[in-house]
């Protein structure tokens, strides 16, 4: 964290919406990115992130420092973006492919618009704890430490996860990984 987040952060605590959209400024894209990528939708997505950055601000005056902001925020939105999930019975890989936004991916390379589609419907085959550490290593760039932190388990188990969603992925994916 540079000094000018600190700042931000500072003033954010002391209940400063602007410096707390300053601060997100520099992670809402990749917030909506892996709240669509975790919930297959969208809407769900803008509508986790949404209720994640509302209970930030309001948690933020209890924030401990012992993780690291970016962290603690990701938790946030991973959380609200599986309980949309979970929330959402009738969800299936079809609508993902419906309401996905493909300008949304981080930053980094993008897939081809095909690809894409059929990557997210194969996401939606995953178990949430797969899904999740597959999301959060592989196309938010976090370190196997960094989405254990998120995750709130070991860095073991998101190996673990990781190898499960790798294997179930090159079966469903199959196809275009030989192409």
């Amino acid at each position: 964290m540079d000094e000018l987040e600190k700042q931000w952060l500072a003033s954010a605590r002391q209940g400063d919406a602007d410096a707390f959209g300053r601060l997100l400024s520099r992670y809402d894209r990749r917030l909506l990115a892996v709240a669509r990528d975790l919930t297959g939708d969208w809407g769900d997505a803008q509508d986790a992130v949404q209720e994640a950055l509302v209970a930030a601000f309001r948690a933020l005056p209890g924030f401990r420092f012992e993780s690291d902001f970016f962290t603690w925020l990701y938790r946030i939105v991973v959380n609200r973006a599986r309980r949309h999930r979970r929330a959402r019975l009738s969800w299936s890989p079809v609508e993902a492919e419906a309401f996905a936004d493909p300008t949304a991916a981080a930053d980094g390379p993008t897939l081809s618009a095909e690809l894409e589609r059929v990557l997210t419907r194969a996401l939606g085959h995953l178990s949430g704890q797969e899904r999740a550490a597959f999301v959060l290593c592989h196309r938010q760039g976090l370190s196997v430490a960094a989405a254990a932190a998120v995750l709130c388990c070991s860095e073991g188990s998101v190996k673990s996860y990781l190898f499960r969603a790798r294997s179930k992925l090159r079966q469903l994916l199959g196809g275009y990984l030989e192409s």
